[in-house]
């Protein structure tokens, strides 16, 4: 969308409602271009993506429980690059709290023909876990739906054993 490149992406607080400050959240990212302009689009997009498409849900109303999931039906070259894909593969980002996450996935992997790309092993620093998966965009959007399915499950009968 944008002519830049992104040099580095890192999660830096898993606290989405709970940031440590007005303008902190769950990632930092820096991104580069060769024009002012082209930053200014690429930040552009990105401020419209956060607010408007963004896929972070809660569960509860009190926004105690929550978990993210999106999918992108074409990666860019970032995700070419960092995970090794090829040019117009799908992935899917799946993440939540720990326990949660695992049994999600576990609910995606199984309802999905995707595969890991990426694994947020457990616990992480911010005391989430997931994955990215690759796939076709309807491997991607089957498994995005899993694995909502199981975090909200898994949330809300901690104690049920199927």
């Amino acid at each position: 969308k944008a002519k830049i490149k992104v040099i580095q992406i890192e999660t830096v607080y898993g606290g989405v409602d709970y940031s440590w400050s007005r303008y902190g959240g769950e990632i930092t990212a820096i991104i580069s271009g060769e024009k002012v302009a082209d930053v200014k689009s690429g930040l552009q997009y990105a401020k419209d993506y956060i607010e408007n498409k963004s896929g972070n849900y809660s569960l509860n109303e009190e926004g105690t429980l929550g978990y993210y999931v999106d999918y992108v039906p074409r990666i860019g070259k970032y995700y070419q690059e960092s995970l090794g894909l090829s040019e117009g593969t799908s992935i899917a980002y799946l993440v939540s709290a720990s326990v949660e996450s695992m049994y999600g996935l576990d609910k995606a992997l199984k309802a999905a023909d995707v595969k890991i790309a990426e694994l947020s092993e457990i616990p992480s620093r911010v005391n989430t876990g997931g994955a990215i998966v690759y796939g076709t965009e309807s491997a991607c959007r089957s498994a995005v739906e899993a694995f909502a399915e199981g975090v909200e499950y898994c949330a809300f009968h901690p104690m049920d054993i199927e």
